[in-house]
């Protein structure tokens, strides 16, 4: 069977429909993460503030797609960011992964 969903439109559309689609998926993720993560849950706004603010100014097209993710799998949009950040929120990691985009 193939899992392979192929999806089109501006970003924000694109977004939407990814967390629509996965929003059972996207959930689990992140009740995963949250148990891992050393911070309070609502300790994540800031955690995540710079990433946020970087991928606004540096990827304005990714931030809408974020956005859009947020706004179909019904997540606040700080938690979305914080699972692209997951490696960095996790303390003591091997780093044996990456972040899609990182700005000094």
């Amino acid at each position: 069977m193939d899992n392979q969903i192929i999806l089109e439109g501006s970003p924000v559309e694109i977004g939407r429909k990814h967390g629509e689609l996965l929003r059972d998926e996207i959930n689990d993720v992140l009740r995963s993460y949250l148990s891992m993560w050393s911070i309070p849950k609502w300790e994540i706004p800031q955690a995540v503030k710079g990433f946020k603010t970087s991928t606004k100014r540096e990827f304005p097209h990714l931030a809408e797609e974020i956005n859009g993710i947020a706004e179909g799998s019904r997540i606040p949009e700080d938690y979305i960011y914080a699972i692209n950040a997951r490696t960095e929120l996790l303390s003591g990691c091997s780093m044996l992964e990456c972040t899609a985009v990182g700005i000094p």
